[in-house]
């Protein structure tokens, strides 16, 4: 058969427009092309296969016949592997693969790759029959690139048989400890985080740990009648394009509840220390913060756990083949009563011009 022409009459406008039974435009086209449907939020009732223009985010918009899709994320990313959304920032267009779980990142071609890193955080000293440091966390990676190093562990009150703080991505707070060694903040990796803070012990129960060590900063030293505060993480703009605060350290904790206030953990999910009633908090998932310090053991002061170590890293080159992604894990809890808090996991976040 002959085409179809459907052409305005002279006189009345240069445009063709599909209606709905509302009278709303599902299809207009001018002299330049055809402009889809749009709206500022998803249709309510989609059909498979339909499209729209969202005029909030500036994406266009398929339903796969159970979620909406952004379009760009399906056609234009030049990569597989983790969430992939599309993220406008400085008048460039980006595909950004979010990592929260360990997977495998697959360039379909040679290019260069923006990319943030943090590794597990680690965790906050404490007492359960036994002095115990927090555990260090574990490190994340992108196939051979520079590993971004746990955190480490909080020092333990040493008076039977405590440890000192460990090193990490961001270092372990020291303890409120009888031997000095035990009060002092472990070093952090050059680089990717900052030492913990030191713990006092000047006598009586006055007795405070350190806060663990952040990516922005060092660890707060504990004073007189109150713990160190957690180190502050770090931001960054590459998943979303505003910035989030990662890698903050774990609050220094403290059994003797006299002290003005509990420590808290840095900016960037670290967890709060403890002050006498079981009340350390985790590290936040995906953050790579630092747990905080326990609060368990007559008269001791535990410190928090250093945050996992941060790597941001421009204009790496990448090939065709397969990266192994590897999101490690923030440090377990230590103790029954009073816990040592565990640490946060890390996250990777890969972004590429489109």
């Amino acid at each position: 058969m002959a085409d179809l022409l459907i052409r305005p009459e002279a006189g009345s406008g240069n445009k063709l427009i599909l209606q709905d039974q509302a009278g709303g435009a599902v299809l207009t086209t001018n002299d330049t092309g055809i402009i889809l449907h749009t709206e500022s939020s998803a249709p309510a009732t989609p059909a498979e296969g339909q499209f729209y223009y969202n005029s909030t985010t500036k994406l266009t918009y398929v339903y796969n016949g159970a979620v909406w899709k952004e379009l760009h994320s399906e056609g234009l990313a030049k990569a597989t592997g983790g969430q992939i959304t599309i993220v406008k920032l400085d008048n460039l267009t980006y595909a950004v693969h979010t990592f929260t779980t360990s997977g495998t990142f697959t360039p379909n071609a040679s290019f260069n790759i923006d990319y943030l890193l943090v590794a597990g955080g680690g965790g906050g000293g404490c007492y359960d029959g036994t002095y115990y440091h927090g555990l260090n966390g574990n490190n994340s990676s992108i196939g051979g690139f520079t590993a971004a190093v746990a955190g480490g562990g909080g020092a333990a009150w040493d008076g039977a048989g405590g440890a000192v703080a460990a090193t990490g991505g961001s270092g372990g707070g020291g303890s409120g400890g009888n031997a000095s060694g035990h009060r002092v903040g472990a070093a952090g990796t050059s680089g990717q985080g900052h030492s913990g803070g030191n713990g006092i012990y000047p006598g009586g129960t006055d007795i405070r740990g350190g806060g663990g060590g952040g990516a922005g900063e060092a660890g707060h030293n504990a004073v007189s009648m109150i713990n160190g505060d957690g180190g502050a993480g770090k931001g960054n703009n590459f998943r979303t394009g505003s910035n989030i605060m990662y890698a903050g350290g774990g609050g220094g904790g403290s059994w003797v509840q006299s002290a003005t206030k509990f420590a808290t953990g840095g900016i960037g999910g670290g967890g709060n220390g403890g002050l006498g009633a079981g009340t350390s908090t985790t590290g936040a998932q995906n953050t790579g913060g630092g747990g905080g310090g326990g609060d368990s053991g007559p008269g001791a002061g535990h410190g928090g756990g250093g945050a996992g170590g941060m790597i941001e890293v421009k204009g790496q080159a990448v090939t065709a083949q397969a990266y192994t992604v590897t999101i490690g894990a923030g440090a377990a809890s230590v103790g029954t009563a009073g816990n040592g808090a565990g640490g946060g996991s890390g996250i990777a976040v890969i972004r590429y011009t489109i």
